[in-house]
């Protein structure tokens, strides 16, 4: 054959051919273990689900069954084939169509050169194929790493001058449909992610549309409503929290709320809980959801008396000694305990007044609230009523943004104790 009549990038392929060691004459087509097989269908499982309908539609509508549809990874391992022309049908799932396995050919050279490449008849290296036409194309993913090869293949006089274009523009196709895919996955991460966060958090989560409508719950929230989920999905937020929440102005205000106590009023019971919110907005600013966040009041104090130990460890058997006026100061406190009395302890520092004090709290019926312990003399003259009346944010220089709540809010039916009360500010 003379160079002259060869097109320069069949030539180099051929070149490449013999430089593999490919046999013109006897070549043998090889097909990979099945085992080998799978692995390769899972690797490549984006791939074929992005191209699976567009395969079809060529194979079937485009092609009208004349012609064999072949999708390949990007080392030419054939994923997807189908179809038949003449005497020649598809090629079994898992054979090899690399330049050094079959020659020239649509799908391997295509890979090799990275771009469209048709294969016309004696232009490929091994005879057995010099009754066919291939157009192949590469499939590219979104950074511009080679995926695979979508290829065209026919008896020659059956190709047309546009099969190579259209062969491109299916895998133009494609590449978009994988970044898609790829969006639509990230997107459903996102949400599963999400998901389970939601259900992490130990408080009771609820999410509100602009219409009042709930569109998501965790299971934390329906076990403190004690309300089953079909019961609270898509319902008005104000069938299941009629007092205490405007959603619609909170929507409108875009003010949000931090720990406002609330009463809630089930069929057979009623609880306070603390409710929090954040508003949530598209990408035009535009509110979205409001996200309702709620715990019980007395599961606050529980976690208050759980970190700054405000519940008393001690009791009257802590307190050792025999003398008279010892077990008459017992006896004082032990009667103390069991009436609603506000009690004055005095004497020297270091005779046990906090002691005292703490064992009355742990034999009274209070004993498993909270016991809250304050420093009269550590007490600024300016702090003492936002330390026990709190205040809002902003109400003075210095003060927190957000405010500080009461330290009297944390009490319920507990018991204060002021200490040094007799320098109190």
């Amino acid at each position: 054959v003379s160079t002259d009549d060869v097109r320069p990038i069949i030539l180099e392929s051929w070149k490449r051919c013999k430089q593999f060691g490919a046999d013109p004459i006897n070549q043998t087509v090889k097909i990979l273990p099945q085992r080998e097989i799978q692995k390769k269908l899972k690797e490549n499982s984006s791939l074929l689900k992005a191209a699976h309908d567009y395969l079809i539609n060529l194979y079937e509508k485009i092609l009208h069954r004349e012609g064999i549809v072949v999708l390949s990874d990007a080392e030419g391992i054939i994923l997807f084939a189908v179809g038949s022309s003449g005497p020649a049908s598809a090629p079994e799932i898992g054979t090899d169509w690399r330049e050094q396995t079959i020659g020239t050919n649509g799908v391997g050279t295509c890979l090799y050169l990275r771009k469209p490449v048709q294969v016309w008849a004696e232009e490929h290296y091994c005879q057995f194929n010099h009754l066919w036409y291939c157009s192949g194309a590469p499939i590219f993913g979104e950074d511009g790493n080679l995926l695979g090869c979508l290829n065209v293949s026919g008896v020659s006089e059956s190709v047309h001058a546009h099969t190579l274009g259209m062969v491109i523009g299916i895998a133009n196709a494609i590449e978009k449909q994988l970044r898609v895919n790829q969006i639509a996955e990230a997107h459903q991460k996102i949400i599963r992610q999400q998901s389970e966060i939601l259900e992490l958090v130990t408080d009771g989560v609820i999410i509100v549309e602009p219409t009042g409508k709930i569109t998501h719950v965790n299971n934390q929230a329906l076990q403190l409503l004690q309300i089953p989920k079909e019961q609270i999905m898509h319902k008005q937020l104000s069938s299941i929290i009629p007092s205490g929440i405007d959603i619609q102005e909170m929507f409108a205000s875009q003010k949000m709320i931090k720990d406002v106590e609330i009463d809630i009023s089930l069929a057979d019971k009623e609880f306070s809980c603390l409710f929090s919110s954040a508003l949530t907005k598209n990408g035009e600013g535009v509110p979205e959801s409001i996200i309702l966040s709620f715990k019980p009041v007395k599961k606050v104090h529980a976690l208050v008396n759980k970190l700054t130990g405000t519940k008393a460890r001690y009791s009257f058997d802590h307190m050792l000694g025999k003398s008279r006026v010892f077990q008459k100061v017992i006896e004082q406190g032990k009667l103390a305990a069991k009436n609603d009395l506000t009690v004055l302890l005095t004497g020297e520092s270091g005779t046990g007044k906090d002691l005292m004090a703490r064992a009355i709290h742990e034999a009274s019926d209070r004993s498993q609230m909270p016991f809250i312990a304050i420093n009269c003399g550590a007490l600024p003259r300016g702090l003492v009523e936002s330390e026990l009346f709190g205040y809002e944010g902003g109400a003075f220089t210095g003060s927190k943004k957000d405010g500080t709540q009461a330290s009297l809010n944390w009490l319920t039916a507990g018991q204060f104790i002021w200490t040094r009360s007799g320098i109190c500010p």
